[in-house]
């Protein structure tokens, strides 16, 4: 693809006939048609699922890289697969701290796992860390892209330039890095899992939040987009994708401070998210929040603007703002 503007050979504008508009509305229609009639056996196949569901995918003997792994979610989740039997890669930048985590999941469940300094965000740091994980663990099987920065502090006008472009290159231009490591290699052996941690701001959003919210509506785009190109080429059968909306969890002591002192809702427990994000990889599921009764804040989308925000300030304590603004202003 040619990114030189001299070279750019732009078409002719074609007029839009009312036939053509005609048409476009046929084609829909059309497609709209074959969709549903391709649900009806879709449908019972759920419906059937729902009262005998299948066996949980076995996962045990294989390789999951899990990235931000040192801490938080990403360790919960860590723990959860080598409890499941699955060989650990511990990403992180902090290779001490990701050691320390290896060390446990050795001890605890008898799996091997092994940790791995890299900044996801940088394209020549993922391909090292392909060429090391292979070379001490073998291939992989399952990829969890879970490294984020939760920015709670900054709306558009605040903070820096190089904050803003930080959060979108860990939070989401990693996703590209790892994702061309590791999926060649899956599609290569016909098998592999990819899995996204997003978050379930993309359903209620927050103000203060702009960068991390927009890169976790741009995880949910990668996800979908992902999922079209397995299915248009041939893969999905064999390799799965499963994006994950959890709920905020008490992971980072500010954080988790600022949601108590104005929230009604309290932050969840970090093991919990994690055996649910888990489980629901195991059942193929493609897209869902966790906690499951966290995803009815959805609702609130369908009412109008004005509508929508008032129902969502009744799920904080106004009387506390002064409160969460002086621990949001501590850096």
């Amino acid at each position: 693809m040619s990114t030189n503007s001299e070279s750019y050979d732009a078409v002719d504008s074609l007029p839009n006939s009312q036939l053509d508009n005609i048409k476009n509305l046929l084609h829909l229609f059309n497609g709209i048609l074959y969709a549903t009639v391709a649900s009806i056996p879709i449908f019972f196949k759920w419906l059937f699922h729902l009262f005998l569901p299948p066996p949980l995918k076995n996962i045990s003997g294989q390789l999951a890289l899990i990235t931000g792994s040192s801490a938080g979610i990403g360790r919960a989740i860590a723990m959860r697969l080598a409890r499941e039997g699955c060989h650990i890669a511990i990403v992180n930048r902090n290779l001490k701290m990701g050691q320390k985590v290896a060390e446990e999941i050795r001890a605890q469940y008898k799996v091997k796992a092994i940790a791995f300094e890299a900044d996801v965000s940088k394209c020549e740091d993922v391909k090292r860390l392909k060429r090391e994980v292979e070379e001490s663990l073998g291939n992989v099987d399952i990829l969890v892209n879970n490294a984020g920065l939760l920015s709670l502090e900054n709306s558009l006008l605040e903070g820096n330039d190089e904050d803003y472009q930080r959060v979108v290159d860990v939070n989401l231009t990693s996703y590209f890095w790892t994702t061309r490591a590791f999926l060649p290699g899956m599609m290569e052996r016909k098998k592999g899992h990819i899995v996204s941690v997003s978050s379930l701001i993309t359903k209620i959003s927050v103000f203060g939040t702009i960068a991390y919210t927009t890169t976790k509506y741009g995880n949910i785009g990668f996800m979908e987009a992902l999922n079209e190109d397995l299915k248009f080429f041939g893969y999905s059968d064999c390799i799965k994708t499963t994006t994950v909306l959890p709920t905020l969890v008490g992971t980072q002591r500010k954080h988790s401070q600022m949601v108590e002192a104005i929230s009604k809702i309290p932050v969840s427990n970090v093991y919990a998210i994690a055996k649910d994000i888990v489980y629901g990889m195991q059942r193929n599921r493609r897209i869902f929040s966790v906690p499951q009764s966290a995803g009815l804040v959805g609702i609130f989308s369908w009412f109008p603007d004005d509508a929508c925000f008032l129902g969502k300030l009744k799920l904080m304590d106004k009387s506390k703002l002064d409160e969460f603004m002086k621990i949001r202003a501590k850096k």
